[in-house]
């Protein structure tokens, strides 16, 4: 498999900040602006997207702080596919099986201020309850 801090990866982050990492994931060496998630408010809140599970948790945390969610999951994961696709379909992120391709797309993501103005719309747009809104479509 291709490397989490590929050169791809690498250009990006070296000018945006730093890359937080699944702790269960992160790499035996690693480039010094890639750290372990702590999945803190602190950390969600200098995030500009979120590469992640798709589970109801993260999903939350990533919209309170009106991040853009690129998640994965292996096929066959009912619950994360499902809420994958339904972020997708609400305009509020991207889905794939492979991590790989959803980190290039939140690289993208990162250096295209025209995409985060969009997702901060649709993301405020959402009912005051953002969580609650979400959960209720992705339950559904």
């Amino acid at each position: 498999s291709t490397p989490l801090y590929s050169s791809a990866a690498s250009d990006v982050y070296k000018r945006q900040g730093l890359l937080f990492v699944e702790p269960s994931i992160f790499p035996k060496v690693t480039p010094d602006w890639m750290v372990p998630a702590d999945f803190s408010s602190k950390m969600f809140s200098e995030c500009i997207a979120a590469c992640i599970r798709p589970g109801l948790g993260t999903l939350s945390d990533a919209l309170i702080n009106h991040l853009k969610i690129f998640g994965y999951a292996r096929k066959g994961s009912f619950e994360m596919e499902h809420n994958g696709n339904a972020l997708k379909a609400l305009g509020l992120g991207d889905f794939s099986s492979d991590p790989y391709d959803m980190l290039l797309k939140a690289c993208e993501y990162s250096m295209d201020k025209n995409s985060q103005i969009i997702t901060l719309d649709v993301i405020s747009k959402l009912n005051k309850s953002a969580v609650s809104d979400t959960s209720r479509f992705i339950i559904n």
